[in-house]
């Protein structure tokens, strides 16, 4: 999982909403993606958040695209610097958010 700030209008015409907004591949738009750490050991750890796929993107070489990553919205760049690249485990659930 990683980040990103470039707010605006989504791919799928909705604003960007930090805590609520997150790109992956395109067959995920409008579900909800329930973010969780994953310990050391790989297992599920503590519960991130719950976000809306309301966006798209490459990510690293089409990453995001192939379902590979996430990336979340945030509304600066040092928050992105901050957060990083962090292995989590994604619950994707069909549905509207």
């Amino acid at each position: 999982c990683t980040a990103y700030c470039d707010e605006g209008i989504t791919a799928n015409g909705k604003e960007t909403v930090e805590g609520w907004t997150i790109a992956g591949a395109n067959e995920w738009l409008g579900c909800i993606a329930m973010l969780y750490e994953v310990d050391e050991d790989g297992s599920i750890g503590d519960f991130i958040g719950m976000y809306e796929f309301t966006d798209t993107g490459w990510g690293i070489d089409g990453d995001i695209l192939r379902g590979e990553t996430v990336d979340i919205y945030m509304q600066d760049e040092d928050a992105c610097w901050e957060w990083g690249r962090k292995s989590v485990y994604v619950q994707v659930i069909d549905g509207k958010g």
